[in-house]
């Protein structure tokens, strides 16, 4: 939004600026610019057709503008905001995912195990088979013909989370496993992981076969590992391009970093827990994935903005990383923004707005922040449930009017 647009807009406020709606509390005197915000955003609402819940707040926390801010919503995608958050709480960026191999029952018996890699890729294993050759060569077993045993048992059988449709595993989700090669959506991620293993091994002139499933021993000696891949890494990958199987991962990570057992439910406990940890409300949500795909997920546009503040507050210096690093898809020109912000008048706002997007049937969303024409973070949520037409143009064009560049 130009400065001349806003300063007229800022007139028409003026009388509105303690009560717009009946959801927003009552808060200091506005800015020109965020008073400018406030009624731009009252016009844009209505046209979001169906049912639609918004709030901005500035980096400080001060409202700006919220219609059924708390009003539970399916988020779609947007619930990858809080993944990413809990993973960098209970992790940290750091922290490397391990996947290796250890002895089996047999002299001529290797174990791969999963840690649950969600980057895990043929790259990945082809080191993991050229460290494995080493050692076999190292204990005399360089000319054996090597029987090769999955354990992907870090993760209980798999199964669809509440909420996921008919056909939306493996389609939109793979089942989740604790071995998978990056963009797998397959019924048996883990099996076409071994395969690749068992291939590498044969490229470094190791004579293998797969024999199938079998937990390792406690006690197992480890043969080699690989840990090229980080949460940081993960999250990036799955925040900009919304990879859902990154998310699921990410889901079971949390719950074993904070002594949860590894299944939905011990995950959304995690991610419950994690969140109040933060002082994020949790009343009102239903955390029943990491990716968003379940249609009983519910968040609210309240607790989006707040955990999205963390990031630009100052407080939480791991979660700032998501804001700094630019993790987010950015407006026209990354991952799920890249064909955004091109139409409708929000060209002006392209680079400028970092944001989750969201897509189900009926579901539109976004989640993210801008600066504002003042120069601070604005931060904002827009959830539109039971629509059938297309909001995103709305949505951008409301991202655009908070970031203050929507001309008249």
């Amino acid at each position: 939004m130009n400065r001349s647009r806003s300063a007229a807009l800022a007139v028409v406020a003026a009388a509105l600026v303690l009560a717009i709606t009946p959801s927003a509390p009552a808060q200091p005197l506005l800015s020109n610019e965020d008073a400018a915000i406030r009624s731009a955003l009252q016009i844009d609402f209505p046209r979001l057709g169906g049912t639609a819940s918004v709030r901005v707040i500035d980096a400080n926390g001060i409202h700006v503008f919220g219609v059924s801010m708390d009003k539970p919503m399916v988020p779609a995608s947007t619930m990858k905001v809080i993944t990413a958050t809990n993973a960098l709480t209970t992790l940290g960026a750091d922290h490397r995912f391990v996947t290796k191999v250890v002895e089996g029952r047999q002299r001529n018996e290797i174990v791969l195990v999963g840690g649950g890699d969600p980057l895990l890729d043929r790259t990945t294993l082809r080191r993991l088979a050229t460290r494995t050759k080493q050692q076999l060569a190292a204990t005399g077993r360089s000319g054996r013909t090597m029987t090769v045993r999955l354990d992907d048992m870090l993760y209980p059988a798999p199964s669809d989370a509440p909420g996921w449709l008919s056909g939306d595993s493996p389609t939109y989700a793979a089942p989740v496993r604790a071995l998978g090669l990056l963009y797998d959506y397959s019924w048996d991620t883990a099996k076409n992981a071994a395969a690749a293993f068992v291939d590498a091994l044969s490229a470094a002139g190791v004579t293998a076969n797969f024999g199938g499933r079998r937990a390792a021993s406690a006690n197992a000696a480890t043969v080699a590992t690989v840990s090229a891949h980080t949460v940081g890494g993960a999250i990036k990958l799955m925040l900009i391009y919304s990879e859902n199987n990154i998310a699921e991962q990410l889901f079971r990570h949390v719950a074993l970093a904070t002594g949860n057992e590894p299944t939905w439910q011990g995950a959304r406990q995690a991610a419950r827990d994690t969140l109040r940890s933060l002082q994020i409300p949790i009343r009102n949500l239903q955390l029943l994935d990491g990716s968003g795909l379940s249609m009983e997920n519910r968040l609210t546009a309240r607790s989006l903005t707040m955990t999205l503040r963390l990031g630009v507050d100052g407080t939480h210096p791991e979660l700032s990383q998501i804001v700094a690093r630019r993790w987010l898809p950015t407006s026209g020109e990354t991952g799920t923004l890249s064909g955004r912000f091109w139409a409708g008048g929000s060209e002006c706002a392209v680079g400028r707005v970092f944001a989750k997007t969201g897509s189900l049937t009926g579901v539109q969303t976004l989640a993210g922040l801008t600066r504002g024409a003042d120069g601070s973070w604005k931060i904002f949520a827009v959830l539109t449930n039971d629509s059938y037409g297309d909001s995103r143009p709305v949505i951008d064009e409301m991202a655009a009017e908070i970031n203050g560049c929507l001309a008249a």
